[in-house]
């Protein structure tokens, strides 16, 4: 039974690593509007395509030791870490919701956050490909989905003077940049 759970474990942050591979596909390709299922992953210095066995999330990079296996190029340390976050998140997910609707829903989420962070760090634009599906997916899920209703998006009552105090003080500092910008202009 201890086995079983384990190899459980191993098996669901195998498959995020392996999500988390396709979605360095995406990052690499969305942004300039590249197919992501054509052609087959290649190195972006030599255009050499990539083999299966080099393409096994987190252990090919070891194995290779963060080189191309053709042109000997330095692989970003991206690759793996995508794939060791999105790895380390869907465990996270499954060992909060086990293997649920909920888990996809939320690993559904969290995969395309991973994709607009480091698309944003990259290029400073999110992609409308993945926000406007994330929003139809997130209505479906919130009809569907038994965890992501009305009551759960709301502040619990007893954090609701913290949440006033947040807000109060945003505006706050909202209403001073506003007055220092005002004078910096009058100046100029």
């Amino acid at each position: 039974m201890v086995v079983n759970y384990w190899l459980a474990l191993l098996f669901i942050s195998f498959f995020g690593c392996c999500v988390g591979s396709f979605l360095n596909v995406c990052i690499y390709r969305l942004p300039p509007n590249l197919s992501v299922a054509y052609p087959r992953s290649f190195c972006p210095r030599c255009s050499n395509p990539i083999r299966a066995y080099d393409n096994i999330p987190l252990l090919s990079y070891l194995f290779l030791r963060g080189r191309c296996r053709h042109c000997g190029e330095k692989i970003s340390w991206r690759y793996p870490l995508v794939e060791a976050l999105t790895g380390g998140f869907a465990l996270a997910l499954f060992l909060k919701f086990g293997l649920s609707l909920s888990f996809f829903s939320f690993f559904a989420f969290v995969a395309a956050m991973v994709v607009i962070t480091f698309i944003d760090l990259d290029h400073r634009i999110i992609l409308d490909v993945i926000s406007l599906s994330g929003i139809g997916i997130g209505v479906l899920v919130a009809i569907l989905g038994p965890t992501l209703t009305v009551k759960n998006s709301w502040p619990s009552p007893r954090y609701l003077p913290r949440v006033k105090q947040f807000l109060s003080l945003k505006l706050l500092a909202a209403w001073f940049m506003y007055q220092w910008l005002d004078c910096y202009r009058r100046r100029a």
